[in-house]
């Protein structure tokens, strides 16, 4: 197995246009806190591991001076940073500390647990696990053990794979209403976070291979707080079985106020929620759009929460 080092942002995008148009497989790791777990257990081919970590110019939550209070955290930033930055909107860092347990979060990056792989019970696991109920279409083969009668992927419109989001910052950052920025060999886009995430579980985001997230950006972060919950099993560790992300921001010139509801934890990503209302109707709007919520997402046996519980617990988090 490679193991690939570029120093520098633009050595790197070099070398992600040459594994690509070789047709090699790679595979982008920054702390790999995601990845080495997914290979250990299920035994997927990484290919050529590219490491960020030596890139300087991805680390760093940096804020906008005067009155632009852009927050600019740089996707190779710790998850540990984040969780111990007192100068974040009111309670981004207090959601970063659930993610995994302390060893984890000091490796993990930002934007390496926005791109964390989909779980499910059926994928997670070792070949000779396999062997019980034969390969899903994620792990190669040709069922989806969740959906029966689900087609193969391309021989169908409805999703193939229903492996769930267990990011933690996901639905905090695009409650935050985020902005990420990519780069490839021949510049830079922009687009909401909400935007990254595809509905199907192997064909997940729609970064190309030559891609790189840059930095995540949160546009007026002074005037922004969240609230985030998180259904799990134990207090660390866990990924989410069900996560409930709630931010507030205060409008410009008006005492209406702006909340947005996004989730985790579930098959596919859901849209986030969002609506306004003045500050003494903010608890009737948090019901109507956790009640939304509630009534588009279908959860499925994948977790050890049932899915309905987990459906009902949607209110009972953003509450």
């Amino acid at each position: 197995m490679r193991h690939l080092r570029p120093r520098t942002l633009a050595e790197a995008l070099r070398l992600l246009d040459e594994l690509d148009e070789s047709a090699t497989p790679f595979t982008l790791i920054a702390g790999a806190t995601d990845v080495v777990s997914q290979a250990k257990i299920t035994g997927r081919p990484t290919g050529t591991l590219v490491s960020l970590t030596l890139i300087e110019e991805l680390r760093g939550i940096h804020r906008g001076a005067g009155s632009d209070s852009t927050l600019r955290i740089g996707a190779l930033t710790s998850v540990a940073d984040l969780a111990s930055d007192p100068s974040l909107p009111p309670g981004l860092a207090e959601a970063a500390r659930m993610v995994a347990s302390p060893q984890i979060r000091n490796r993990a990056s930002v934007g390496g647990n926005l791109l964390a792989d989909r779980r499910c019970v059926f994928f997670n696991q070792s070949d000779q696990s396999r062997e019980a109920h034969g390969s899903c279409f994620k792990a190669g083969g040709d069922a989806c053990h969740l959906v029966p009668g689900a087609r193969p992927p391309g021989e169908g419109p409805q999703l193939t794979c229903r492996a769930r989001l267990i990011s933690d910052l996901a639905p905090c950052l695009i409650a935050l209403d985020a902005k990420i920025l990519v780069a490839w060999s021949r510049g830079t886009r922009t687009l909401p976070l909400a935007e990254l995430y595809r509905p199907d579980g192997i064909d997940r985001h729609s970064l190309s291979r030559r891609e790189i997230i840059l930095s995540i950006e949160i546009a007026r972060a002074d005037a922004k707080a969240l609230h985030y919950e998180k259904l799990r099993i134990r207090n660390t560790l866990d990924f989410p079985s069900l996560g409930v992300a709630l931010a507030r921001e205060k409008n410009l010139g008006s005492t209406q106020l702006t909340y947005r509801l996004a989730l985790t934890g579930l098959d596919g990503a859901a849209p986030p929620f969002s609506g306004t209302a003045t500050h003494e109707q903010a608890s009737d709007l948090v019901l109507r759009l956790a009640s939304e919520a509630t009534r588009i997402v279908k959860p499925l046996k994948q977790d050890f929460f049932s899915p309905s519980y987990r459906r009902r617990m949607i209110a009972v988090l953003a509450g």
